[in-house]
Parts: structure tokens; sequence; C-alpha cells
């Protein structure tokens, strides 16, 4: 199922504001806020970027709780957020259900990067197979 651009936008608002971190008291816009946020995670999680890719390292940060981003963490939380923004409908069988269980993570790691792509953020990330700076 494709997302309408309410729905885009919905979620946009919702990941942004889900972004906690005492950093970001200051940032006076989406962009600072999601720029500290990926540089915090590439802070913490650098190792496990390199070791397994931005995609899976990002669902998996998520996944772990981290302070910096806070997301549902109980199946009836993610069914009920899947549904207040019209990914599945209210009557919702198991099978899409497990399906929203299944993807959460993964859902909204792939947003997020689609965010950064989008707002052109810088990823400054510390490569530790070549002991240098990527750009």
């Amino acid at each position: 199922m494709r997302l309408t651009t309410e729905q885009k936008n919905n979620y946009k608002r919702y990941l942004i504001d889900c972004i906690e971190y005492p950093e970001f008291a200051c940032a006076t816009n989406d962009y600072l806020i999601v720029d500290r946020f990926f540089k915090i995670f590439n802070d913490e999680y650098n190792f496990e970027i390199n070791r397994q890719g931005e995609q899976n390292a990002l669902a998996e940060y998520m996944q772990n709780q981290p302070s910096s981003i806070t997301l549902p963490c109980y199946y009836s939380e993610m069914i009920e957020l899947a549904k207040k923004f019209g990914s599945i409908p209210e009557d919702a069988t198991e099978k899409q259900e497990q399906k929203i269980i299944d993807n959460f993570y993964n859902f909204f790691a792939n947003y997020l990067l689609q965010l950064k792509r989008t707002m052109k953020i810088i990823n400054w990330q510390l490569d530790l197979t070549h002991d240098k700076i990527n750009a």
C-alpha cells in the first residue's frame, strides 16, 4: 500500500515529534532536529552502521529504545498507530496487524533515511575499516 501525501506528512511530523534529546531543545526547525538525531545515531552506532549498513543499523537502534527517539515498543501501540494513520483499517486482520509489527522499525528507519536524504543532511561517519572520516 502506498502512502498518501497526508499520511506521509503525518508520519514526518510524528517522527520529528518523537525525537527527544536534551540537545534538541535549542533546535529551531525540523532540519536541525533530524540532523542532530543522525549525529547522535552515528556517534552511538557507528560500528553497527559499518557492519550491517545504515538502514539495518537504524532499525536495530530504534528497536533498542534509545533515548534520542521514542517510538512505541508494545505491539498494541504499533497497531494503534498504524490504524490512526490509516496504514491498516480499523478492522484489520491478524495477518495485517502482524505485518505492521514485523516491519515497524524497518518502516520508520526507511522513513527517517528518506527525510535525511530529502533534507540533504550530511552524514559524518567514522569508517573504522579505513581509519578516516567520510563526509
